[in-house]
């Protein structure tokens, strides 16, 4: 009996309250000294994979948003899009600032808004230095559109 009560006392002392009071008391140090190599092993394997990656190509990750609604056609310069891509996704791949006096949210609803009626297939426009023309339509629905950037080019030399 004398010696499971001492077992007891014992274990509650060092198993139970010793540690938790010493990581109450230190929690700041001892979160410090698990981050800093934590920290290090980080930076190490990101280095890797971008060593890796320049080595063999692109590496897919989570991170990596891929996108089957914009096709990039020329870098920089003409993309295809979605009739219901959202216009600010098409103003953040050419990085232009968004002038906030269209109603519409998307590419369709925009060219709607500029011509003033239900574009049709071969129908173009130029909206705020892009050239938009449908290229893809079905039963009266835009499916899909050639976006170039442009500046200040008549839309006859764009083709």
């Amino acid at each position: 009996m004398v010696s499971t009560v001492v077992t007891t006392v014992v274990l509650l002392i060092f198993s139970e309250n010793s540690p938790k009071y010493i990581a109450k008391m230190r929690a700041e140090s001892i979160a410090k000294r698990f981050a800093e190599p934590l920290h290090l092993i980080t930076k190490l394997l990101a280095t890797l994979v971008y060593l890796l990656e320049f080595i063999v190509g692109d590496i897919f990750d989570e991170y990596d948003v891929y996108r089957e609604d914009l096709k990039i056609i020329e870098p920089d310069k003409k993309i295809q899009v979605e009739g219901l891509t959202a216009i600010q996704d098409i103003l953040d791949f050419f990085e232009m600032d968004n002038p906030d006096i269209w109603i519409s949210f998307t590419v369709v609803g925009l060219i709607m808004e500029e011509m003033g009626r239900i574009p049709q297939l071969g129908d173009d426009c130029k909206i705020e230095g892009l050239h938009f023309k449908v290229i893809e339509s079905e039963k009266g629905r835009i499916k899909r559109v050639n976006i170039k950037q442009v500046l200040n080019q008549p839309i006859e030399s764009i083709k």
